[in-house]
């Protein structure tokens, strides 16, 4: 999402997103200080996203437990999403991330067309 150019065609929202994916990585980061390949996703985005590079050097911290995503699908149009994230017990870092369409609007109407479509392929 910080990396690939077609992420701001998808995620209208890009900039406040890209904001809390850093957010979200620092918490981790310091969560899980042992965990090698996560400091080398951070390394990564540092050198390669002067997105993420500046938002890393404000040092803010979030944990996102719920909120909401808009994403521009390529084929069904702008689909606005809550989700809900669940920390799986018994387990290490792990959560469950719940996505959820308010029922009978656009977005409920555009994943059952989503849904069809791949089903009928």
């Amino acid at each position: 999402m910080l990396l690939d150019p077609s992420a701001r065609e998808l995620y209208p929202e890009w900039e406040s997103l890209a904001e809390e994916v850093a957010d979200v990585l620092r918490l981790n980061a310091a969560r899980f200080a042992e965990d090698a390949r996560l400091a080398a996703l951070v390394r990564e985005l540092r050198e390669r996203s002067d997105t993420f590079r500046a938002r890393w050097e404000q040092n803010e911290v979030r944990e996102k437990t719920f909120g909401r995503k808009v994403l521009d699908h390529p084929d069904v149009g702008r689909l606005e999403l809550d989700y809900e994230a669940f920390t799986l017990p018994d387990t290490t870092g792990q959560q469950l991330i719940v996505y959820t369409a308010e029922p009978a609007s656009p977005t409920a109407a555009r994943l059952q067309r989503l849904v069809t479509t791949r089903l009928a392929a």
